[in-house]
């Protein structure tokens, strides 16, 4: 369990560094990250390197016994490099340059920057490795975030061709996989092959009336994001010779870019580190329990917050200042961090910055460097946590339910959306949040993860699937697990071609159902859904896209009862060897949606934590322990249905216990 703060000691005077570290050590926090945007000043020119203020800040850390979390300061190249090698600036999709001025401006392919970013490496490597009060060494700063996840610029094409034969050997296999044979676009040179541009890239459209070939975007992603990692690596192997020893990590951007397969990147860190910017001011703690599930799935075990709110993101980020978070949210907020697997909390930031983009994100302390508020709370944490650090033994969350979530399937979405109203995103994580809000507890994992002992897996729009996805997805279920998917499951292959097979696909035996035909529904004012939930009808539109099924020997779980559908499945059941396949082939609105996944929990028979499902209540079991969360602005009442210690206050509960507003129990069974 640690306790740290991003601290920009470059922003401040020296004279001011001994009073805030000194007021860090107050508050319990054992670790600073130091050095991600300090390029400048560890390399002031090609060659000439100065570590004396990191020395200096290393020692004041020394003395109060709090250690370092390192950062390579690759981020922002310094003017001087872009003024002597122009050519490592990144080329928007637009071919525009991404000039010097912000941050996140390089080719992350570029030569000159690959060398000077090793020098500078390799030079923090040789000054630092042996030291013991570096803790743990961090890699860049949220890579591929603010829009430069792809680089279009000449050198950037020619390795996209290298990575091409490597991928697909020749033209031939390109031209067949990719489908070139549309639009005349047959490849005949491996020059040819442009750069494409996808028209919704993002909110903008880029070139109107454009479309690339998908297959020809998703390779282009793939490749971007396998030239990350590449980077990545070229730092990461750049330390290990100048013989580091300790932890590498870097900080992932939660779900704000996902141009990087992040399952990828991790397999190269020793630990897996994410950001995450709760709004402190509402009650609804379900996004970011989706963030730290999906953190934790990543490796499959403990992971470090990186990142995370100390108050308003400011008008930089959040498009407008906020209001100062409530009494009690930033505690309540590291709780959940740590409740889901975080080891390590840091906060963003120590101290409120006075120049630059982030004047109005609110650090613990203000510009004047003041104690107040903010940081008493935070001192409130530190204290418990060095009581909790002696006392709590915490063990791997081992949850019943499980999400399968997939970079390549949510670029394939992003590519050939299926409607401006859906994003994979928000389908699965409507899921995640509807367990959530059933206290049940649920894991996100990528697909080729062991799933033998979840009762229940879900894979929304599964809608790339391979024989090996097929063969685990059916032997899971033939040994008696629970499986549901929905919408486009089984459509395409990994080229993001759709398959010549009938819908869905490789799967169509497992799920008993073929899919009759697939249809948007922009209108659907005129259209029911009804599912028998026990002894009660549940009713929903069908909203944005359906499959229609039809039952080859899944039987109905839910039917549609009117328009030219009615009577036809919306939901089937197959039984296949000892488990059930579900198929949800719509999506429909919370409430219906709710029921359902009761249903099929109830069935399985896996129990709520507790049985109150109210706003803002969070339960989360790790290990023995089951913390409990009030992110309301009211008090909750709970049942609990025997004898607990409460670890903060060492109090026994049982029976009706109130839990104050932001309130936090963390209770071990006794």
């Amino acid at each position: 369990m640690y306790l740290s703060v991003a601290y920009y000691p470059e922003h401040w005077p020296r004279t001011e560094w001994g009073k805030d570290i000194g007021l860090m050590a107050d508050a319990g926090i054992n670790l600073v990250r130091v050095g991600e945007f300090a390029w400048s000043l560890i390399e002031k020119e090609s060659g000439r390197f100065d570590f004396s203020w990191l020395d200096e800040i290393i020692g004041l850390l020394d003395k109060y016994g709090m250690k370092i979390i390192l950062c390579t300061p690759t981020a922002s190249p310094p003017p001087w490099l872009v003024e002597e090698y122009p050519d490592i600036l990144l080329v928007h999709a637009n071919r525009s340059r991404r000039l010097l001025g912000s941050r996140r401006h390089y080719c992350y392919n570029n030569q000159n920057f690959h060398e000077h970013t090793v020098n500078v490496v390799r030079e923090m490597g040789k000054r630092f490795y042996n030291c013991p009060t570096v803790f743990a060494w961090h890699i860049d700063n949220e890579f591929a975030n603010e829009g430069t996840g792809k680089c279009y610029c000449q050198v950037c094409r020619e390795k996209f061709h290298n990575w091409l034969k490597a991928r697909y050997g020749d033209l031939d296999e390109l031209n067949r996989k990719w489908g070139t044979v549309f639009w005349s676009q047959v490849y005949t040179k491996w020059t040819q092959i442009e750069l494409p541009v996808n028209a919704f890239d993002g909110t903008v459209e880029l070139q109107p009336a454009f479309r690339n070939n998908p297959s020809h975007l998703l390779a282009f992603q793939r490749f971007a994001s396998d030239s990350y990692i590449g980077y990545l690596r070229l730092q990461i192997d750049a330390l290990h010779g100048e013989r580091v020893s300790a932890p590498v990590t870097t900080n992932f951007g939660e779900f704000s870019a996902n141009e990087i397969d992040y399952y990828d990147m991790a397999k190269n860190l020793d630990i897996v580190s994410n950001d995450c910017y709760p709004d402190p001011t509402i009650s609804d703690y379900t996004r970011q329990a989706f963030v730290y599930d999906h953190s934790r799935g990543i490796k499959g075990e403990r992971f470090w917050l990186m990142e995370t709110t100390t108050g308003s993101m400011g008008i930089c980020w959040a498009r407008h200042n906020g209001p100062k978070p409530l009494p009690g949210s930033l505690r309540v907020l590291t709780y959940q961090a740590f409740a889901r697997g975080a080891e390590l909390i840091n906060y963003f930031l120590w101290r409120t910055c006075r120049f630059g983009v982030e004047q109005h994100e609110m650090g613990i302390l203000d510009h004047d460097g003041i104690p107040r508020r903010r940081y008493e709370e935070i001192k409130k944490i530190g204290l418990e946590w060095n009581k909790l650090r002696k006392e709590l033994s915490i063990v791997p969350q081992k949850n019943e339910v499980a999400v399968l979530f997939s970079y390549e399937h949510l670029w394939s979405s992003r590519i050939s959306p299926i409607s401006p109203k859906f994003t994979y995103l928000g389908h699965l994580s409507q899921y995640h949040r509807i367990l959530q809000e059933m206290h049940v507890g649920v894991d996100v994992i990528p697909y080729d993860r062991d799933i033998s002992a979840y009762k229940v897996i879900l894979a929304p729009f599964c809608c790339m699937v391979n024989d090996e996805i097929a063969a685990h997805l059916t032997e899971y279920v033939k040994g008696g697990g629970t499986l549901i998917v929905t919408i486009e499951t089984g459509m395409k292959d990994f080229e993001g071609v759709i398959t010549d097979e009938t819908l869905p696909g490789k799967l169509k035996a497992l799920m008993g159902v073929e899919v009759e035909h697939f249809e948007g529904l922009p209108n659907n004012e005129n259209l029911t859904v009804c599912l028998n939930a026990g002894n009660k009808k549940i009713r929903s539109a069908p909203l944005i896209w359906r499959d229609l099924l039809n039952s080859i020997a899944a039987e109905p779980v839910a039917v549609y009862e009117n328009g030219y559908s009615k009577g036809q499945p919306a939901i089937t059941r197959n039984i296949y060897g000892k488990g059930y396949a579900y198929y949800f082939g719509t999506v429909c609105d919370d409430k219906f949606t709710r029921e359902f996944i009761k249903c099929v929990v109830k069935e399985k028979g896996i129990k709520p934590l507790i049985t109150e499902e109210r706003e803002g209540l969070e339960t989360v079991r790790r290990g023995k322990y089951l913390f409990i969360l009030n992110h309301s602005q009211r008090n909750k009442t709970i049942s609990l249905g025997r004898t607990y210690e409460d670890k903060l206050t060492h109090k026994k509960l049982k029976g009706k216990v109130k839990l104050e507003t932001k309130g936090v129990m963390i209770l071990e069974p006794t």
